[in-house]
């Protein structure tokens, strides 16, 4: 949980030096969108597969546990990170 705050922070102090200016482009905001679900996304896609293969909500066979756990650890982590740094860009939600 630690690296994604860190992650975040990081992607906070890209964002003070203004050495990502391309995140402040509007035609940007739907990639942003994308990879801010992506992590939900993929976690849905994983448990409903597993749901498909098994017949149990979430149950992952052995021989694709390690691979599809590491994909949506990757995936939740980049999308926490993400998150972090949209609370800091674009403030509170509503305004």
């Amino acid at each position: 949980m630690i690296l994604y705050a860190v992650m975040g922070a990081g992607g906070v102090l890209l964002l003070l030096t203004d050495a990502a200016p391309w995140i402040y482009l509007r035609r940007h905001r739907m990639l942003l969108h994308l990879l801010l679900s992506s992590g939900m996304a993929l976690f849905l896609a994983v448990a409903l597969g597993g749901m498909l293969m098994t017949g149990v909500f979430f149950a992952i066979p052995l021989h694709l546990a390690p691979m599809l756990i590491m994909a949506v650890e990757v995936a939740t982590g980049l999308s926490i990170a993400l998150m972090l740094m949209a609370f800091y860009l674009l403030g509170e939600p509503g305004q």
